[in-house]
């Protein structure tokens, strides 16, 4: 059941979108030892402690908060910077990681296609700031469905078929 906020919005889009950006810490959260491949137990764990961390889930909240509340001209552009501001942290923390080889191609995937959505994320945030888009509808339309989310996803799966499984990814 996908519950709707605004009547326009899938509460799950905000879930995956932040997904794509918190996966991406998740990854590579935990490992100071980027030159060295991680193991399976140590790249799970690397997952999930990032995936349950307050700042993903404020991420999730803030999408959430953005595409659904009324927030004034100056709490749109507030929460649209952080929200890009996270997610590119989180996938500048991801390249810190090297992947066990079993995951590799599916986590280089997943960090390309984080990096197009984040690059999408920043050139809607700075629309925000420049006053061309708003928040709600307006930004939800641009947005939702992704094709980088989207694949993105794909590489979430593949990366969940292989064992490695975030909360979200195997919870489906």
């Amino acid at each position: 059941m996908s519950p709707t906020v605004s009547g326009s919005c899938r509460a799950p889009l905000a879930c995956r979108l932040v997904l794509v950006g918190a996966c991406t810490a998740l990854l590579g959260a935990c490992d100071s030892r980027a030159s060295r491949p991680t193991t399976h137990d140590q790249y799970v764990a690397a997952l999930h402690e990032v995936e349950r961390s307050p700042r993903a889930r404020d991420a999730s909240l803030r999408f959430t908060r953005i595409v659904g509340a009324r927030l004034s001209a100056s709490e749109c552009r507030a929460a649209t910077a952080r929200l890009a501001d996270d997610l590119r942290t989180s996938t500048e923390r991801v390249t810190a990681i090297t992947p066990p080889a079993a995951a590799a191609r599916a986590h280089a995937r997943l960090v390309a296609e984080a990096r197009e959505t984040v690059s999408v994320i920043e050139h809607l945030a700075s629309r925000v700031q420049a006053g061309t888009l708003a928040c709600g509808i307006p930004f939800n339309r641009l947005a939702y469905g992704l094709p980088t989310t989207v694949a993105a996803e794909r590489a979430l799966r593949e990366l969940a078929e292989l064992g490695y499984c975030t909360d979200t990814s195997c919870s489906e």
